[in-house]
């Protein structure tokens, strides 16, 4: 009732705008207490809303972008809860010390950039700046107190130290076959565990397929000549093998 009356006469109806944008926002952050209200985080949110509900309107003030939202419908705790997750995922965000947040395009190419130029260590103290959002970082005091985030922080200095030699399906499928094993991997931990994970791999391709065991009706059926030749053929295949485990020179008896 309040809104229809207010929407009769556009000064009442702004001002109610004002106190409902007010009271949601005020709402949103009691329920997100890790969401720091600053002015780079403000715009970000706005900034997300307008390009999906405004079509990306880009030369509205702040509040009037609200406002707009708020007369549109769109101006919602659902909305604001799904556009603080969606900006999280990206890095786009900051967050209070403490808190993990996703690297930010940027941030990754900065700790890259680190890479290439200081090493491995200084990029991955990056990492961990960017991640918690401080200026210094306790390499050892993280490894006690997130050794997942640590873990994440090596794992993405290494792949990014194998550029053009690993691709993104390989680190993945190493990640779950070796890396998950590792509780507190360090740079030359990732790099032997890889060492190990593509000589397994290279075992797996190179092992000859065994073949199919005979069953029993199908010995019965082979005559006398045929078993003789079946049992020749298998001594001649262990011989084979013997040799191949002495001199690791592939021999098959084959013709």
């Amino acid at each position: 009732m309040a809104e229809e009356a207010a929407r009769r006469d556009p000064k009442a109806f702004r001002e109610y705008a004002d106190s409902e944008s007010e009271r949601i926002a005020l709402a949103f952050r009691k329920a997100h207490p890790t969401y720091m209200n600053t002015e780079k985080n403000s715009a970000a949110m706005l900034r997300h809303l307008c390009e999906r509900f405004l079509n990306g309107v880009d030369h509205l003030k702040d509040e009037e972008v609200i406002f707009e939202l708020f007369r549109s419908g769109d101006f919602t705790e659902v909305n604001l809860r799904a556009a603080f997750e969606a900006l999280l995922r990206r890095g786009a965000l900051d967050v209070g010390e403490g808190h993990v947040k996703q690297l930010s395009r940027e941030e990754l190419l900065t700790v890259i950039a680190d890479l290439r130029t200081h090493g491995a260590a200084q990029a991955i103290a990056t990492y961990l700046k960017f991640s918690l959002g401080t200026r210094t970082v306790d390499v050892r005091k993280v490894m006690v107190t997130n050794a997942d985030l640590l873990k994440k922080a090596c794992s993405t200095v290494w792949f990014h130290s194998k550029a053009g030699s690993v691709t993104a399906d390989q680190f993945k499928e190493f990640a779950v076959r070796r890396l998950s094993a590792i509780q507190l991997p360090t740079i030359e931990q990732i790099e032997a565990a890889w060492f190990a994970h593509q000589l397994e791999a290279h075992e797996e391709t190179d092992q000859p397929a065994q073949p199919k065991p005979a069953t029993d009706e199908e010995i019965n059926r082979l005559s006398d000549e045929d078993l003789e030749s079946a049992m020749v053929a298998a001594r001649e295949e262990f011989s084979a093998q013997r040799r191949r485990r002495r001199t690791g020179v592939a021999i098959s008896t084959s013709q």
